[in-house]
């Protein structure tokens, strides 16, 4: 019936489309998988070790102490999460949320999973070294990360946005930095201090106060 433990399962959004449910947790042990649609990106990030690996962990155990397993569904754009979970696609929704940013109809965020920092970052090898050097610069990002105040915040700062397309992984975009492709970007605090720590980023400096890490799910979930 349900089964016990955690099934390392992965399926690809572009490869089947999983059957559409929008019911409790009582509907998810009867189905006996968690649904978790994940930003492009999420499973080599874990496989390197990286910042989403502890969500994944904390993904498992949940699924683990429900009864059920975990089916793992690689979105292939940034901005696909969240309709996925509207539509009964996936019951958690993965891609570093803020609450702020889950202010829409249908969707609320859960329970802080971590907290973090949104951070400026450039590559090792950049002339940039503080906000006062950046004036000028473009950052690359994701249409779907941009919010009103950080766009306030660049525009202070006199950056200037440039969009990056939603199937490009927060991991390639991290290289293009590198690279000296791209001028500047914005990552979360865990991200940015992993790449710093591995000597391959600088990190400018904070772009809005701490803030916590949900997960997307259904309001009437």
């Amino acid at each position: 019936m349900v089964a016990v433990g955690v099934l390392a399962a992965v399926s690809l959004f572009a490869c089947s489309t999983p059957e559409r449910r929008t019911g409790d947790v009582e509907d998810i042990r009867g189905s006996g998988e968690l649904r978790v649609a994940t930003r492009p990106g999420f499973r080599t990030a874990r496989r390197a070790g990286g910042g989403d690996d502890g969500e994944a962990a904390i993904l498992s155990e949940l699924a683990s102490r429900i009864g059920v397993g975990v089916v793992w569904i690689e979105a292939e754009r940034h901005d696909q999460v969240l309709q996925m979970v509207r539509d009964g696609l996936a019951d958690i929704g993965v891609n570093r949320f803020s609450p702020a940013s889950l202010l829409q109809g249908g969707i609320r965020g859960t329970v802080a999973v971590d907290w973090v920092e949104d951070l400026l970052v450039a590559g090792r090898n950049s002339p940039f070294d503080g906000f006062g050097s950046v004036s000028g610069a473009t950052v690359h990002i994701h249409r779907s990360g941009v919010t009103a105040s950080l766009r306030s915040f660049l525009d202070e700062e006199g950056l200037t946005v440039e969009e990056v397309p939603e199937e490009v992984p927060i991991e390639e975009m991290l290289r293009r930095v590198r690279t000296g492709r791209y001028d500047l970007t914005i990552v979360d605090s865990i991200t940015a201090e992993r790449e710093q720590a591995a000597r391959r980023m600088e990190i400018i400096g904070p772009v809005a106060e701490l803030r916590a890490v949900v997960w997307a799910v259904r309001e009437d979930s």
